[in-house]
């Protein structure tokens, strides 16, 4: 075989290999469901306002313990 040949046998198998790559890791995703990372500020969030709602009256405050900013807070 020719060396073009080579790299073009390369470039096709590393493209094959991305192409699976996102595949997996889209199906990991899936599996995991709605366990993001806004989700999971959200239902601690909720946690949070249900144990503390009586005394934490800021946002900073459940800011801290959720280790966000306000302003993420708000967003979220």
């Amino acid at each position: 075989m020719f060396p073009n040949t080579y790299k073009s046998i390369h470039f096709l198998l590393n493209a094959l290999l991305s192409v699976i790559a996102d595949k997996v890791v889209a199906l990991l995703y899936l599996e995991k469901g709605t366990e993001t990372r806004g989700n999971i500020i959200k239902d601690t969030f909720n946690q949070l306002l249900k144990k503390h709602y009586k005394t934490w009256k800021q946002p900073a405050q459940y800011a801290s313990e959720l280790t966000v900013s306000v302003s993420h807070l708000m967003i979220q």
